[in-house]
């Protein structure tokens, strides 16, 4: 995955997370090491403990990044995708077409977001490109920045 386009995927999956009332931690375009091995970047969040955030949210964070980047998702391409633990695990019980349609209704509201938020999206990415990794106070920063909100 070219770099500028590694940047949008990380800044799409923290403009959903903050729209969605996750706490950003950090988002990078460096090479991190987890358990599933070596990814290309990363958006570490917290969910609050006062809130309940549902099958909907976790399936739009976890589909942000794909979301801007025009990755049109199937059952194969969430599984093979390795996306977040949260979202598969709260899909892995349902039917075929239970999870295809949880999964399209989260990654239309990714999408709704996204064109939303585009600007902050945009402006976001370039920063990680020149800076490669943003702590949750610069990410909401360039947010508010663009004139939009953080929840």
């Amino acid at each position: 995955m070219r770099e500028a386009t590694r940047a949008l995927h990380e800044a799409s999956h923290a403009v959903v997370g903050l729209e969605l009332g996750f706490e950003v931690r950090y988002v990078t375009i460096e090479p991190e090491r987890d358990a599933g091995g070596t990814r290309w970047g990363g958006c570490a969040i917290d969910r609050r403990p006062d809130r309940i955030y549902g099958l909907e949210a976790e399936l739009a964070f976890a589909l942000a990044g794909f979301a801007t980047t025009g990755t049109e998702g199937t059952d194969a391409d969430f599984e093979s995708l390795r996306l977040h633990y949260n979202a598969r695990k709260a899909i892995a019980h349902l039917g075929r077409a239970e999870r295809s349609s949880r999964y399209n209704a989260g990654l239309r509201r990714a999408r709704e977001i996204l064109r939303d938020q585009e600007p902050a999206v945009d402006r976001l990415a370039a920063v990680l490109l020149e800076r490669r990794r943003l702590e949750g106070r610069e990410v909401r920063q360039i947010i508010r920045d663009t004139g939009r909100k953080t929840a």
